[in-house]
């Protein structure tokens, strides 16, 4: 026991853990697509995988009418040293820094341990309503588990 006018010693043991619990699971894929295809066996297929989308502007459109783009979230977690019960949600996160819930109640995740997984499919309806770089934030929890891109161009897309 230290006590009051004692020194310590000059060397102290270290103490460190090189095997922490992961409280995250491992982010397998987290993407945007056009479209997701689950087959018999469980096995997944993303078609037309996106970061940018090149809008046409729309003639004799009315004033303040909105585009809409039809996009699939797709999210696929490992499990390493989690075990149980959990949460994730979708959030949008647009230009101007508003934030839209993409899903309207957590979605319920059981993970096993090991190299066991969970896929999330989440189709939604984009309005496009204004352009820039969007992100679309995975929560676990309340955690920030990953972000994905998306980038509304208006124009057309560069020539290669």
């Amino acid at each position: 026991m230290w006590g009051a006018g004692m020194s310590l010693p000059s060397t102290l043991p270290l103490q460190v853990c090189l095997t922490m619990a992961n409280k995250l699971p491992f982010v397998q894929a987290a993407c945007i697509c056009e479209r997701v295809i689950q087959d018999k066996d469980d096995i997944f297929s993303l078609i037309r995988i996106v970061d940018t989308y090149y809008l046409q502007p729309m003639p004799n459109a009315p004033q303040g009418a909105v585009g809409v783009i039809e996009l699939s979230v797709f999210v696929s977690v490992k499990s390493d040293d989690l075990k149980g019960s959990y949460e994730m949600s979708l959030r949008l996160r647009t230009p101007t820094d508003e934030v839209k819930q993409l899903t309207e109640n957590p979605l319920p995740i059981v993970l096993n341990g090991g190299e066991h997984g969970f896929n999330v499919n989440v189709r939604f309806m984009l309005d496009v309503k204004r352009f820039g770089l969007f992100w679309f934030e995975v929560l676990w929890g309340d955690e920030l588990l990953t972000s994905i891109p998306l980038k509304l161009v208006l124009g057309e897309a560069p020539t290669q």
